[in-house]
């Protein structure tokens, strides 16, 4: 297998460490960085609610783990088209991230087949992540064995971020866009607007690409015609 991973199933560029609002998470943060640079916890196990942003750390993780000569896995699960034999000889990797573990749960034969993986990145001293929607006691798995790995590591859990963070958050990702998007107009999205962070990113890009159309900043009355008019004209 090549040390360019082609199955770093939906990797996005922009997911680092750099655009993450840590917040209350600086301890988790850190835990992930490290062990995404092979130097902290071999293994590592991060929950959360959706829109929570697990997989944005998970593929941080893998960015990070290339930046340092790493080489690196990025899987999720959920992907459709994927098999249990995606997991042979990836082991071999220095840094493994999966997500969203919860839909093996169930499934004997993938069930067995990371009960295998786990054992075959022990015997080569690599280094894992794994993300899921809950807890590993949780999500259901049916392979007593496998239960028992997925919650031998160092267990973390992310939580929403209450509406102080969420202003930070969106006003560090307009930060990384060029833009300034000042308090009122943070703080009026966030009143105007469904509060998950997935939703208020997606606006934010909206906002980005109608305000260079425009030329106009990230006024409130500029909001307010982009939330009416998506071109924002």
């Amino acid at each position: 297998m090549n040390d360019q991973m082609p199955l770093d199933v939906g990797l996005r560029d922009h997911a680092s460490f750099g655009n993450f609002h840590v917040g209350p998470h600086a301890q988790l943060v850190a835990a992930l960085q490290q062990t995404a640079t092979a130097q902290g916890d071999r293994y590592v196990y991060l929950s959360g609610g959706a829109h929570h942003g697990k997989s944005h750390l998970l593929q941080a993780c893998a960015h990070l783990a290339e930046q340092t000569g790493l080489r690196h896995m990025y899987l999720a699960l959920s992907t459709t088209e994927l098999n249990p034999g995606v997991l042979a000889d990836i082991e071999q990797f220095n840094l493994l991230c999966i997500d969203q573990i919860e839909v093996i749960a169930g499934h004997s034969d993938w069930e067995e087949a990371v009960f295998d993986l786990f054992n075959r990145i022990h015997e080569n001293n690599g280094h894992l992540i794994i993300a899921g929607c809950r807890r590993p006691t949780d999500i259901g798995i049916t392979l007593a064995d496998l239960s028992s790995r997925l919650s031998s590591g160092a267990l973390y859990q992310l939580h929403e971020l209450n509406d102080t963070d969420k202003r930070l958050a969106l006003q560090l990702r307009a930060h990384r866009r060029g833009l300034v998007l000042p308090d009122d107009t943070a703080e009026y999205l966030l009143r105007r607007c469904p509060r998950d962070t997935a939703y208020l990113f997606a606006l934010l890009g909206r906002l980005d690409t109608a305000a260079l159309v425009s030329q106009r900043r990230l006024t409130i009355p500029f909001i307010k015609t982009v939330l009416v008019d998506p071109a924002g004209q």
